[in-house]
């Protein structure tokens, strides 16, 4: 048989019968006050520490600046590695396509220079290796092709210029200039838009002498640009009204 711990009593002096309450269980309604006031008490800390903090708003501003400044070093930080890697990868792709070209077996005079600066690729060959004596382009010319190829797929979210210079004798300059326009059309009819093509003489003739001779060179620039970049570099680049001294 059990005992009902809440059991009725009787309170003789004041005659009134009542339940008892077993000791540890308190009141539902206390408990509730109980939180109640400590709710307050802690709203009335929070009143209290803004009412006595101060505001540094230089401080403030000096804290913004360093996040700001440190988000946006990261950013560009990963943004330039991101680019050194697909310029890379660009330049992997035209190498492949100079290879032929550039084969130690074929000799000094069809030596290839392959460089990375930047914001380019520049590949800088004898023009003897895409023009014959009389100023004909080879043919077939697969380097060509593969120039075409690699300028229609350049790395995701770029986009790819061309200019290309060749130097020129005192002269030989319209002989020079008849080349590297009929070079740009044949690289035109290849299927590179004319719009991201331009083609020139140099300005400052760079020639290599080999046995006792200077011979003309092609310069190909190639440039890697997002595709949000709307300013042209190979325009800027080449030029197509050769400036000349001596």
């Amino acid at each position: 048989m059990t005992h009902d711990m809440s059991a009725s009593v009787h309170d003789h002096r004041t005659g009134v019968v009542g339940s008892a309450v077993a000791p540890g269980d308190r009141p539902i309604d206390s408990i509730l006050i109980t939180l109640l006031a400590l709710n307050l008490i802690l709203l009335a800390f929070f009143v209290v520490l803004n009412a006595t903090s101060t505001f540094d708003a230089d401080r403030v501003r000096a804290v913004a600046a360093s996040a700001r400044a440190t988000f946006l070093d990261d950013r560009a930080e990963t943004e330039k590695l991101s680019y050194r890697g697909a310029l890379s990868g660009f330049r992997d792709s035209i190498a492949d396509q100079f290879a032929l070209v550039s084969s130690p077996e074929l000799g000094a005079n069809n030596r290839t220079d392959i460089r990375m600066g930047d914001d380019r690729i520049e590949v800088v060959v004898p023009a003897s290796v895409f023009f014959r004596d009389s100023g004909a382009l080879y043919s077939p010319l697969p380097t060509l092709d593969g120039i075409a190829a690699v300028m229609s797929s350049p790395p995701l979210g770029y986009r790819a210029e061309l200019a290309v210079s060749v130097t020129a004798l005192n002269t030989d300059l319209n002989f020079m200039m008849e080349q590297i326009s009929v070079l740009a059309d044949s690289l035109v009819a290849r299927g590179i838009s004319a719009t991201v093509l331009s083609a020139g003489l140099l300005s400052k003739p760079v020639l290599e002498r080999t046995r006792g001779e200077y011979i003309p060179l092609l310069r190909f620039s190639f440039f890697l640009m997002k595709t949000y970049d709307d300013k042209s570099q190979a325009v800027r680049l080449s030029i197509l009204a050769p400036e000349h001294g001596g």
